[in-house]
């Protein structure tokens, strides 16, 4: 049963309502179980709850908030106050006045607990590593698709800076995001990589059978159609059967995205690894069209459409 269908259903929101506020009532010690059952669903009501608890906020950190000095000036005013009336203005209560002031705080309270970082805009530059994974496990899992794009010149730099950088908060209205983040925060951390190649496995009819031009009206207007249960349903196989080689960067680029779930290579091994597992620098990377594989994942892409090249000549093999 879908999730839309399922939050529809009093008696179910009432079963999942009870046993979240019991395993709430318990919480730290309930962490585990909460996490195990965020990943079926998460009633709406208890949402907020619920999401502070997979994320390890404990009662106390409530205290801290209401402590934190959030009026005082600070570097970084300006760009909030620029940026706040932009976010969601549809939404009854981010497009208020009241919203607006409520976010505020927040992001202030934020900027006060961690003084070594910066609200800043233009973290266009740092999603470098992202773009190159992501173009990689296109190519990896949808080669025809992957070359389309790349000949039409829609690249990821182009449809999913927003994607990644606001982690689709900018692509579809908050009653879809809910959904999304549900799943973001009890999925491995290469998750939304894996839903941005199911939104576009989800359009590939639309965007083989057109251009650059109609691709871009089609992501401008916030790819209205998509199903968003269909493609979190298409990311999780997608993220069980990518070899974790896929999505590796080399351990200097801090914005790499981990591995699926079941990979057992740390970066503190890269410096012992043999010469087939070892890094190869971003720059070349990003050069090439298809991405490496590491031997140790071969045993894993066993099946019918696996199929294996020698290309050593001759005299080497």
């Amino acid at each position: 049963m879908q999730v839309s269908i399922r939050e529809r259903d009093p008696n179910y929101q009432l079963h999942r309502m009870t046993l979240f506020q019991h395993l709430l009532d318990c919480y730290p010690a309930s962490r585990s179980e909460i996490i195990r059952q965020a990943r079926v669903d998460i009633p709406p009501r208890v949402r907020p709850q619920v999401w502070s608890a997979i994320l390890g906020v404990l009662r106390c950190d409530e205290w801290v908030y209401r402590h934190v000095d959030k009026e005082s000036p600070g570097a970084s005013d300006k760009q909030i106050d620029v940026d706040i009336p932009r976010c969601h203005q549809y939404h009854n209560l981010l497009g208020s006045s009241e919203g607006h002031v409520k976010m505020r705080r927040v992001l202030k309270a934020w900027l006060r607990a961690h003084p070594h970082l910066v609200y800043w805009q233009g973290l266009d530059s740092v999603m470098i590593g992202y773009f190159a994974v992501f173009q990689h496990l296109l190519t990896f899992h949808d080669p025809e698709l992957s070359v389309h794009l790349t000949k039409t010149d829609f690249t990821p730099q182009l449809y999913a800076m927003p994607w990644f950088l606001t982690m689709f908060t900018h692509v579809f209205p908050l009653d879809k995001t809910y959904l999304i983040w549900d799943k973001f925060l009890v999925a491995p951390r290469s998750f939304p990589h894996f839903f941005g190649l199911a939104i576009l496995r989800q359009a590939r009819p639309m965007l083989l059978s057109s251009g650059f031009n109609e691709h871009i009206t089609m992501f401008t207007n916030g790819l209205p159609s998509i199903d968003i249960e269909a493609c979190i349903q298409s990311a999780y196989q997608l993220c069980q059967i990518t070899p974790p080689s896929v999505m590796k960067l080399p351990p200097e680029s801090d914005n790499a995205p981990m591995e699926p779930a079941g990979s057992t290579t740390s970066l503190d091994s890269w410096e012992t690894a043999p010469w087939w597992n070892t890094p190869i620098s971003l720059e070349a990377r990003q050069a090439e069209p298809v991405p490496r594989i590491f031997v140790s994942d071969l045993t894993r892409l066993r099946g019918e459409l696996t199929l294996y090249v020698d290309i050593r000549d001759e005299g080497t093999y």
